[in-house]
């Protein structure tokens, strides 16, 4: 999702960047190509921390927490215990 995000940020300041027309329709006091440079570089930005974050060696991953019940053989006694899993 975040590498869509990005993409279509990317694309859409090139857009306002390098192809928009400001003759063709007014914009009275923004600057479009200074907004699209804005929106392209946080574009390229969101891309490339969404491939460093999904990289595999970028670290231990997600870690999934879960609550285990036991019981115990001899007793019959419950007991709950919390366990992290990594994912």
């Amino acid at each position: 999702m975040a590498l869509a995000v990005g993409i279509l940020l990317a694309a859409l300041g090139a857009v306002a960047a390098f192809a928009w027309d400001p003759g063709r329709l007014s914009t009275y006091g923004v600057d479009v190509h200074g907004a699209g440079v804005i929106l392209l570089v946080a574009g390229i930005a969101g891309v490339i921390l969404s491939l460093v974050m999904e990289a595999p060696w970028a670290g231990a991953g997600v870690v999934r927490r879960e609550t285990e019940t036991r019981v115990d053989a001899v007793g019959g006694r419950a007991t709950r215990h919390d366990v992290a899993r990594q994912v």
